[in-house]
């Protein structure tokens, strides 16, 4: 992308409103994973609502930009701080003003969870909480085609996958189904024009094991394309093994021992770090950026 067209839109991002966005936040008290994956009608990359502090807890920020309110989240989970108190700490308008119009959805590794939807936020807007085993998540959304989105994908979210980067890649899918999705796109067939989906782990740095960020890449879908830079990062990072209890101890009807790398890709054992996370990285972003350029040459961007 031109150094000149890049500053453009971080001035738009820093000046207009993150609308018509719905994002998913989870946690995992099993492994300490957390994560978060959204869509959004926006012309540039919607990973900017994204936020975590690995190993405590993570946070979407929507509907406007409030990067102090973003930064004060993370570092109250950081400290320990529990869903309930990020929330009150930034939906205060008297500290954050522009807090009546925002959404918030913000969970943690001890599977809390809390959401707030600003008063002003515009229709439909809203939020979910659940859980699903050892998974906690929270589902928000504004400028929304109905609360369908919502529901979708917090249904995909409980239903299956085998972990949090499964689960979050399904309901973020699943939010767009029946064309549902952002209200602004829907009429050109999209469900949005940029989606992310990022998981951090304990102990390292967040955005270092999987960080997936599509821009628009108009007239594709944004999620298709996600979800395939997703599949390649998934070749070197298979679903953790699954614990089958077997009354004879694993033994098979011949007496062999049975071999759960034989049960299909969620008994193997995760990959490396590293591999198809940069191959995703590069196929989602240096084909879309390519797109992206096209696109904008022949057409001028529209309200973010």
């Amino acid at each position: 992308m031109p150094r000149a067209l890049f500053a453009v839109l971080a001035v738009l991002c820093a000046t207009s409103p993150a609308g018509a966005t719905y994002s998913i936040t989870g946690a995992d008290t099993a492994t300490g994973l957390v994560g978060g994956a959204g869509a959004s009608c926006v012309p540039y990359e919607v990973i900017v609502i994204y936020a975590s502090a690995p190993g405590h807890g993570a946070f979407n920020v929507q509907a406007g930009f409030d990067d102090p309110a973003r930064d004060q989240a993370v570092a109250l989970l950081a400290d320990g701080a529990t869903p309930d108190e990020v929330i009150a700490a930034v939906s205060d308008a008297t500290l954050h003003p522009e807090a009546p119009q925002m959404q918030y959805g913000v969970v943690d590794t001890l599977g809390r969870t809390a959401a707030y939807t600003g008063p002003e936020a515009q229709a439909y807007a809203g939020h979910r909480l659940g859980e699903a085993g050892t998974l906690a998540y929270t589902t928000q959304g504004n400028i929304l085609t109905s609360a369908a989105v919502l529901e979708q994908a917090a249904a995909a979210f409980e239903g299956a996958g085998c972990d949090l980067p499964d689960r979050l890649m399904l309901a973020l899918e699943a939010g767009a189904d029946s064309g549902e999705g952002d209200s602004r796109c829907t009429d050109e067939g999209l469900p949005a024009r940029s989606a992310y989906l990022q998981v951090d782990r304990p102990g390292e740095p967040a955005g270092s094991w999987l960080r997936i960020s599509v821009p628009d890449v108009t007239p594709e879908d944004p999620i298709t394309v996600l979800r395939d830079a997703f599949d390649a990062w998934r070749l070197d990072h298979p679903c953790p093994p699954v614990d089958t209890p077997d009354p004879d101890d694993g033994a098979t009807d011949d007496g062999s021992s049975a071999d759960p790398a034989s049960e299909g890709a969620c008994a193997s054992a995760p990959g490396p770090r590293g591999g198809a996370l940069h191959m995703a990285a590069v196929v989602a972003l240096g084909v879309g950026s390519l797109r992206w350029r096209r696109r904008r040459r022949q057409r001028q961007p529209g309200r973010p």
